[in-house]
């Protein structure tokens, strides 16, 4: 794991080519996003938590909207 980033009652992971957000309470994985060929480096939430940001192994940052897993 790269990464880990705890928001109220969901916390995010990131490892390789992958984000994941997960439930705190019940430990479950409620979204995993992936992207091919490039490695996660970094992920946050934003301070609404209702998006996260992530930084990616060719120096893009990406953001992703969590109701919609893009």
């Amino acid at each position: 794991m790269k990464e880990l980033m705890i928001y109220s009652e969901v916390f995010a992971t990131s490892s390789f080519n992958n984000i994941r957000i997960w439930n705190a309470k019940n430990r479950q994985e409620l979204l995993k996003i992936q992207v091919p060929n490039l490695e996660c480096r970094t992920v946050s939430f934003t301070n609404d938590g209702k998006s996260i940001v992530s930084g990616w192994s060719d120096a893009k940052i990406k953001a992703f909207y969590l109701n919609q897993g893009d």
